[in-house]
């Protein structure tokens, strides 16, 4: 059994003051602390989850969504603990969106991307000031996209020339 990896982002809800609680946890549970989202194997997160940079990427590529609760209950088992009991649901926002994080979690887990055979690129304009575009960076943006199966060009023209017959895997 590969111990668990977990990603810990601002969004978790693992503040300042949790912080040397957190580490302890993650020890006694025999875990560890990824320092990549790619690296997850679970996203530690509050309830309902903050769809940031860091949280899209490492859900693109964790087996599990679990509450902070899970993180409690794995150190005390010195495991980890089961995770369904301790699953992160937002049925307000998966309704709206059209979107089921456990499914998506059920893909990931068996070994699908949802961008995969994709090439994802910004459009310049997306970042003109008067937009007020609250937008990833470019390098949250290729972590996110990388993480998701999609290979990510940097500028319109890598789109164009990859858009050639046989240019895109």
């Amino acid at each position: 059994d590969v111990p668990a990896r977990i990603r810990r982002t601002p969004q978790n809800g693992l503040f300042s003051e949790l912080l040397s609680q957190v580490r302890a946890a993650v020890s006694g549970g025999n875990m560890s602390i990824a320092t990549r989202a790619r690296e997850a194997t679970h996203v530690v997160c509050a309830t309902p989850p903050r769809r940031t940079p860091k949280f899209l990427a490492a859900i693109s590529v964790a087996r599990h969504a679990v509450t902070l609760d899970w993180l409690w209950q794995s150190d005390q088992l010195g495991r980890a603990a089961d995770e369904v009991a301790y699953a992160v649901r937002d049925p307000i926002r998966e309704a709206a969106w059209g979107f089921d994080l456990s499914a998506s979690l059920a893909r990931t887990r068996a070994g699908e991307r949802c961008l995969a055979g994709h090439a994802l690129v910004l459009d310049h304009r997306a970042r003109r000031p008067e937009r007020k575009l609250k937008l990833p960076t470019d390098g949250e943006l290729r972590e996110i996209a990388e993480c998701a199966g999609a290979v990510y060009l940097a500028k319109p023209a890598d789109a164009a020339r990859r858009a050639r017959p046989g240019a895109f895997p």
